[in-house]
């Protein structure tokens, strides 16, 4: 109960509310500027899914407390560097978007990813428990 109660109160009501405008914001600025039916991609329905899944990954990030991040830094930041090792080898050329450009990942069903924006975070999460240990 008590655990509870504690990763109630670190949700941040204000900033979801601020989140929340931006996203209605973006979607009928996106969806104004596609009045016409010149692409045949929908970008606002687009929009939508990438702030679903933008919650998604807030919602998991959430879950964990700061001790189980301090745990898991040294496993996210090698397995991050894993797969920036994997992009370098040959074995990459049937997952990367573009042979010539060799930072992105195509996922199938998902789209495209660029690991390097990853180790950001893994980095950072890396550097923080180097320093919160000394």
């Amino acid at each position: 109960m008590v655990q509870e109660k504690q990763k109630k109160e670190r949700f941040d009501w204000t900033l979801f509310f601020i989140l929340f405008l931006f996203f209605i914001i973006s979607v009928v600025a996106i969806a104004s500027a596609q009045a016409t039916d010149t692409e045949s991609v929908n970008y606002a329905l687009k929009q939508v899914v990438f702030y679903g899944a933008g919650a998604v990954i807030i919602a998991i990030a959430l879950y964990f407390d700061p001790e189980q991040y301090k745990m898991m830094a040294d496993y996210i930041y090698w397995a991050g560097n894993l797969v920036l090792a994997f992009m370098l080898t040959p074995l990459a050329n049937g997952f990367l978007a573009d042979l010539e450009i060799r930072s992105w990942l195509s996922i199938p069903h998902f789209g495209t990813l660029q690991p390097s924006e990853l180790m950001k975070v893994f980095m950072i999460l890396m550097v923080s428990k180097v320093i919160a240990k000394h």
